[in-house]
């Protein structure tokens, strides 16, 4: 079989080649490229090995997308989660800031007239305790604000997500 040859010309300059039956595959004597020959029933046709790598290279894209996909969509809702988190923050649900200053405030008008005969101490008393509902509010307000930055990130890093997985879609759709 090795003394039997097909005559055929190179996919990719077009010079002619004799392919003999025991090749299957070999580079152009005239341009270099490589070329696998297929062999069906009775026909023979050169194939380039880029060609092949190619059709290899998308298969393996798109099941790497894949799996990014299944990756991203958990980071995407561990992102929205976070975020929910920060907006309840922000919003002042869970916040403490409501028990702390009803605390003073009960503390102020039930506790301080019974144990202080003074009237510099009460008035005093009540200056420390309106000192603390402002720093309650101070701090809630430093913490809104660090909470809405850590938002933006977090916001920003959702919109990343959702366009690597756009991408990651597209190779897998085709």
């Amino acid at each position: 079989m090795g003394d039997t040859f097909v005559k055929l010309n190179c996919a990719n300059c077009g010079a002619k080649l004799d392919i003999y039956g025991d090749m299957d595959r070999f580079a152009c004597a005239f341009c270099g490229t490589e070329m696998i020959v297929q062999r069906r029933g009775g026909t023979v046709a050169l194939k380039t090995v880029m060609d092949a790598i190619q059709k290899v290279q998308l298969s393996s894209d798109r099941t790497a997308s894949e799996l990014a996909l299944v990756r991203l969509d958990k980071d995407l809702a561990n992102a929205r989660a976070a975020y929910v988190d920060l907006e309840e923050k922000m919003s002042g649900k869970g916040s403490t800031r409501g028990c702390l200053v009803m605390i003073l405030v009960i503390f102020g008008l039930l506790v301080l007239p019974r144990v202080s005969d003074s009237p510099v101490f009460f008035v005093a008393s009540l200056m420390v305790l309106g000192a603390g509902a402002v720093f309650v509010f101070k701090i809630d307000s430093a913490n809104k604000y660090v909470w809405g930055k850590k938002a933006a990130k977090v916001s920003a890093r959702m919109y990343d997500i959702e366009a690597e997985m756009e991408k990651h879609r597209r190779v897998v759709e085709g």
